[in-house]
């Protein structure tokens, strides 16, 4: 089964009617809260209600308000625990266990991020080592909106994410990328790390920014208005046919229609059972049974037998309650030689049935206390549609803000120590317009969260087949100039440990691995050498030779020990050709094979290139072009 739930948030489907104390539901046993910060915590329970909050050796108090919400600041905590967080009010109280206060990482994206660590190479052997009791990992469910969520409504709706210690079984279906990221942080700095992974395979950047956001940036987001007014009305309609749909699942009239003795089954078609059927939504089914004059008075059992998709049986018109053994007829509704039997079939797959040719699988009515006295239920059978199931947003994450309103805004009370960040294979014919989305989501994000300077590390796109021309290279390159225009990014490369025939490269380890090198460096300040790649920082020409001259290039050298590889250089004409090339220190030296002045040089620039230039730590070098490749060099 998928470890990913879905859900389509609607408003008027949540609430908080019963007035229950809750936690939001980021909120678990085994959890992990952010050190060094002040804490936020915060819920729901009836208006007006004092709740009391206790971690450790700190407290606070603090009442809901006319929503029934509330949150409380506490102060900030060490690194450290196991600890209890006590939440009560003067009638309920949550106790949460085993919670840790270290650093909490955010690991969004799509699905390189998303990629579970039991597919990655070596899955067994990681699999088995994967025991790390200060690990602590959380998936959010796949939740798409219009409008922003409370963290206490979406994760209710969805059946809410759940903090788990890492161990084998627990990781193979998180993220590897964040798995391997974490396990290197905390066998580093010693402190406790929480993961809190949200990614939606195939989403584009702009679902995870804010509606603001996007409207305050529409020259960039193009066709936005119209995206976003589409989006509303999908939603809105989705809206109505839940509506619809919760309503005819919980109305008795509904079910009277179809269950009354004096119902018209006329127009009602012949099923034979076994049998299946294919609808979305309600089928209803039904037929007579002779009830012999030694059942009277007894209870009854329904046994429907190997079937799929059953969610309610009627005894003529009263609906019965299910049992281990199957539906009970009280003893007190068994009165008359003829009663009608009728099953609603609530379908979610399109499929479904009365099935099975064992006879112990026929579905069969008997008295509950001799059951092998029963009669066959299968033979001909009368079914007619109900109610239609609204069928889902076909790929809701491609709406813009969906995936932020959904997945993000419901965290922003929380206190994170950073983000990682791998996506972009939904945003391959951006070009440059992806660093100002990039951009605009950086700072969306730093908002948010409260913190200015939020660290942000990510991932640039693995080489891959597209056969998209210069899509690839050109958002290479959009994704190069991040780091030098907003503070606190960095970018690591990864075409050494990719497939350009796999868009989902199964080596994870370097990647996660690389992106704890940055914030070891970066944010903890651990002054790691060689965390960066060769980087490409200028260029001068002497005579019929380009030098290219690179930062973080110390042990400048190739891989294979050949020379280094998928350098072009053209002339005034502007033809690209393969490149003579030398290393020397720091730079490499480019020559045109015709011996012709340099006016642009460029480097793996092919959306399938694996080039062989990396420095003493091994890492690869990003690619490039000079001047944009634009115009030539001098101009």
């Amino acid at each position: 089964m998928s470890r990913r739930i879905t859900v389509l948030c609607v408003l008027i489907l949540f609430g908080h009617a019963d007035a229950e104390l809750r936690l939001a539901s980021v909120f678990g046993d085994h959890m992990v809260l952010q050190r060094g910060k002040s804490i936020n915590i915060w819920g729901t329970a009836d208006s007006g209600t004092s709740i009391q909050v206790r971690i450790a050796n700190i407290s606070a108090s603090i009442s809901t308000d006319t929503t029934g919400r509330w949150q409380t600041l506490l102060p900030p905590l060490p690194p450290g625990g196991p600890h209890t967080l006590h939440v009560s009010s003067d009638i309920e109280s949550v106790q949460l266990a085993d919670v840790l206060i270290g650093d909490v990482w955010l690991a969004a994206g799509q699905s390189n991020m998303s990629w579970p660590l039991h597919r990655v190479t070596n899955a067994a052997e990681e699999l088995s080592e994967a025991h790390w009791p200060n690990l602590r990992l959380m998936t959010m469910p796949t939740v798409a909106s219009d409008v922003p969520q409370e963290g206490t409504d979406r994760l209710e709706a969805s059946g809410g994410g759940r903090w788990v210690v890492c161990q084998p079984d627990s990781v193979a279906e998180f993220s590897a990328v964040a798995y391997f990221f974490g396990r290197r942080l905390q066998s580093e700095i010693g402190v406790p790390i929480g993961l809190v992974e949200i990614a939606w395979p195939s989403s584009p950047i702009e679902t995870w920014i804010d509606e603001e956001s996007l409207l305050a940036n529409a020259l960039l987001f193009q066709g936005l208005q119209e995206s976003l007014s589409h989006s509303k009305a999908v939603f809105a309609r989705h809206a109505r046919g839940r509506l619809q749909w919760e309503t005819a699942l919980a109305d008795p009239g509904v079910a009277a229609a179809f269950t009354s003795r004096t119902v018209d089954i006329r127009d009602w078609s012949p099923q034979r059972i076994p049998g299946t059927w294919k609808f979305h939504g309600m089928v209803w089914f039904r037929r007579e049974v002779n009830i012999p004059a030694s059942w009277r008075g007894q209870d009854l059992l329904l046994d429907l037998g190997a079937s799929h998709g059953l969610d309610m049986a009627y005894f003529d018109d009263r609906a019965l309650d299910l049992e281990t053994a199957g539906w009970r007829v009280p003893g007190h509704w068994v009165d008359a030689a003829i009663a009608t039997i009728t099953v609603r079939a609530s379908d979610r797959d399109y499929a479904g049935g009365l099935f099975g040719s064992d006879p112990q699988a026929l579905p069969h009515i008997s008295p509950a206390k001799a059951p092998e006295n029963g009669q066959s239920l299968a033979g001909l059978w009368h079914q007619r549609a109900g109610q239609r199931r609204p069928t889902s947003i076909p790929l809701p994450q491609k709406l813009p803000a969906s995936a932020y309103n959904g997945m993000v805004h419901p965290l922003q009370p929380m206190r994170l120590r950073g983000v990682i960040w791998y996506q972009g294979e939904a945003n391959i014919s951006d070009g440059a317009l992806y660093a100002d989305k990039m951009e605009t989501l950086i700072r969306n994000w730093r908002r948010v969260f409260v913190t200015p300077d939020l660290p942000f590390y990510f991932v640039q796109l693995a080489p891959h087949r597209y056969r998209m021309g210069e899509s690839l290279p050109l958002l290479w390159e959009a994704q190069s100039t991040v780091p030098t225009r907003v503070t606190h990014t960095h970018m690591v490369v990864i075409h050494d440990v990719s497939d350009p025939d796999d868009m989902h490269p199964r080596n994870k380890r370097p990647v996660g691995e690389r992106l704890a090198r940055l914030a070891l460096e970066d944010t903890y300040g651990l002054n790691s050498p060689n965390v960066h790649g060769p980087i490409f920082s200028a260029l001068r020409v002497e005579g019929t030779h380009a030098i290219l001259e690179f930062a973080h290039a110390e042990g400048l050298t190739t891989c294979d020990g050949e020379a280094p590889s998928l350098f072009e250089v053209a002339g005034a004409d502007g033809e690209f050709v393969p490149a003579e090339t030398t290393i020397q220190g720091h730079s490499i030296i480019v020559q045109h094979p015709s011996g012709i002045q340099p006016t642009s040089v460029r480097f793996a620039w092919s959306e399938t290139a694996m080039p062989n230039l990396v420095n003493g730590a091994g890492l690869p070098a990003a690619p490039f072009r000079t001047q944009d490749s634009r115009r030539p060099i001098g101009d």
